[in-house]
């Protein structure tokens, strides 16, 4: 990436995720070159529009969206982290950095060993179309980014009504950290990032493919 790398929307949904965001913030910005804008930094709403176009204001190289998860009719599994990204379809270069991302932030989650369930990819259940006629993504989150060209994500780290999950990996502040540090490192290594004090991140992970469910 040349010049800045401006981060946007950690969103503050689910547990502490205030804390989560400013602990990402943090651990992003001890690298060379990067700006992290926060959507919010208090309780209160922000529409998912609002949010987009933050971005497209603050002329973002990257939003990400981070969550905790709760049990639902979505996906077949209760427990662990996946990222969801854009599908395949339409804007495939955007498409493939937002997936090639997710894969290496879930490397660094299933480093603390949470349950990595993949990359979750999701068709729009209101027939809603992109311009090529390809069915949309579900997530307006997701699909703001497609039509802004903003590469997005949304990460959700792990269940808060998994008594594990919780008790692992969301019941104290220490422990979210750990989870935005880790995203952080994911984002690092996707981008290869270097710290003020030269250490680059680690090589990105390529094999993305391996693991995605499309829904």
């Amino acid at each position: 990436l040349q010049g800045v790398l401006n981060i946007v929307d950690w969103d503050k949904l689910g547990l502490k995720i205030t804390h989560m965001a400013q602990n990402g913030k943090e651990a992003l910005e001890k690298y060379k070159g990067v700006t992290v804008s926060l959507t919010r930094d208090g309780d209160y709403d922000v529409s998912l529009t609002d949010r987009t176009q933050y971005s497209v204001d603050k002329n973002a190289d990257l939003m990400v969206s981070i969550h905790n998860n709760a049990t639902g009719d979505c996906a077949a599994y209760d427990n662990g982290c996946t990222v969801l990204a854009a599908k395949d379809g339409y804007k495939q270069e955007l498409v493939d950095e937002e997936q090639k991302l997710a894969c290496n932030i879930l490397n660094e989650l299933e480093a603390l060993r949470i349950e990595n369930q993949g990359i979750l990819l999701r068709d729009s259940e209101a027939n809603e179309k992109y311009e090529n006629g390809e069915l949309a993504d579900y997530y307006a989150i997701i699909r703001g980014g497609v039509l802004k060209d903003i590469p997005t994500v949304l990460v959700e780290h792990a269940f808060v009504d998994d008594d594990s999950d919780f008790e692992n990996y969301l019941s104290s502040d220490a422990k979210l950290k750990v989870l935005a540090e880790a995203d952080a490192k994911g984002i690092a290594r996707y981008y290869q990032l270097t710290t003020e004090d030269g250490k680059k991140a680690e090589s990105p992970l390529e094999n993305y493919k391996e693991k995605i469910v499309h829904i």
